[in-house]
């Protein structure tokens, strides 16, 4: 039977599922309001295991039904909206801690566990997967890895993809695919593992990913450094070409209310520490004397207060309807972050703006227009990144603006490539089609 032959009811595909798999099959009536292109019944897939899971995937590639692979749904709104799929794939049932090995710096985890849970499971042991992206609590490890997720922390530890080390994944026909090893230390070779993280759900799903783990740091240390945004940029630029070991460096402005420290201002630098108390306290001070030459007021906050304010700020660039991620060369990100606050400013926008200043990757996340305005904007965003050599995507926003504006912009050099291996590993095109970059 090929993918051509293969229109059936839901009903019937349910049933097929339940009888072949053993996964648990409902249809819904209305799924994908908001993130496919058109709502409508569907059927909602929970299996239990990897098995069953594998099962669903061959059944789905024989009749050609088109599959979406969820986690906790908080990443669904990214990306290209999808033809409505026949399958909805959750993926929550598949929520354990595989095996970790403390001394080892590594865990093996399921996609459904939720990202917050792991962190709090490591922290019982002093550790942590060290990224810290602004996702919604729920967002599961299967859902960032997906995305490919990052945060401030990038500036120290790297991304998600430096850290994942491993996967298993079913490809579309139900064969199950072991990707890198469960050591951090691996052979030499292509490295299939990153082909998959930030593929969007588009060419396999992921049963299992492990990850390279880092200590908690026995001490935690802020300086928020606050001024207009020259004086920013002179800070980035002495901080970069230093000795100093910032664990985040970001260029931040806006309306974050409440404020992240009592000090903030329009802008601030946020300089992170996670070295020890008098490697800390050494490169306070040295920002603290540059502060003073360049005319700049200061905050330090140490420990909880810290996490508390890195958490607010996370949480606060959740609030915006709709969310970019732009990128540039480092030295030119504070400019486009100003810009981007007074295009926000003249329309009346709530805006948060942040740039991280050591890895040329920024967010912009607003409200408070509609959206043919919400598409101008990310315009005017991707013109900004372009002028500097860099591009936008459209981390976060709703259905009908995604609709109007490519989520990803240009398409890149790599196109051809993609398509290739998008054809090799999922030929009948049943993996999220259409989500990805150019449309895959």
């Amino acid at each position: 039977m090929t993918a051509l032959q293969t229109r059936m009811a839901p009903e019937d595909i349910s049933e097929i599922i339940t009888r072949s798999a053993g996964a648990i099959a409902q249809v819904q009536p209305d799924l994908g309001r908001g993130v496919t292109e058109a709502a409508g019944p569907a059927v909602w897939v929970e299996p239990q295991d990897e098995a069953q899971l594998a099962e669903v995937m061959r059944l789905c590639d024989e009749h050609g039904w088109r599959v979406l692979p969820v986690g906790a749904g908080t990443q669904l709104d990214a990306g290209y909206p999808v033809p409505r799929p026949e399958v909805w794939l959750s993926l929550a049932r598949l929520n354990r801690i595989v095996d970790y090995a403390p001394g080892d710096l590594v865990v093996t985890v399921q996609p459904g566990l939720p990202l917050a849970a792991l962190q709090a499971h490591l922290a019982e042991q002093r550790q942590m997967l060290p990224i810290d992206p602004p996702v919604a609590d729920e967002a599961t490890v299967g859902g960032v890895t997906a995305t490919a997720a990052s945060g401030p922390r990038r500036a120290l530890y790297g991304t998600l993809r430096d850290m994942t080390i491993a996967l298993r994944t079913v490809y579309p026909g139900g064969r199950v695919v072991r990707t890198g090893a469960k050591v951090v230390k691996n052979v030499a070779g292509y490295d299939m593992t990153k082909l998959f993280v930030g593929s969007f759900g588009t060419l396999a799903v992921l049963t299992e990913v492990t990850f390279k783990l880092r200590p908690v740091p026995l001490h935690r240390e802020t300086v928020f450094l606050f001024g207009d945004v020259a004086q920013v940029q002179e800070l980035r630029r002495r901080v970069v070409g230093s000795h100093l070991i910032p664990s985040r460096l970001e260029v931040i402005g806006g309306a974050f209310d409440p404020p992240l420290v009592s000090g903030s201002r329009t802008w601030t630098l946020a300089v992170d520490c996670d070295e020890n108390p008098s490697a800390s306290a050494a490169q306070t001070r040295q920002l603290l004397a540059w502060a003073n030459e360049i005319g700049m007021e200061a905050e330090v906050v140490q420990g909880d207060a810290a996490d508390q304010a890195w958490e607010a700020y996370r949480r606060q660039l959740l609030a915006g309807e709709v969310c970019v991620r732009f990128q540039a060369k480092p030295s030119a990100l504070a400019g486009i972050a100003e810009r981007l606050q007074q295009y926000a400013e003249a329309r009346g926008w709530t805006s948060r703006v942040t740039a991280g200043a050591v890895g040329g990757a920024g967010r912009w996340s607003f409200a408070g227009g509609d959206v043919s305005a919400y598409a101008e904007a990310v315009r005017f965003c991707r013109g900004q990144a372009a002028e500097e050599g860099g591009g936008c995507v459209i981390e976060r926003a709703p259905l009908a603006v995604r609709s109007m504006v490519d989520p990803f912009g240009t398409v890149p050099a790599t196109q051809t490539l993609m398509e290739q291996v998008k054809r090799t590993i999922d030929p009948n095109r049943v993996m999220s089609p259409g989500r990805f970059v150019g449309g895959i």
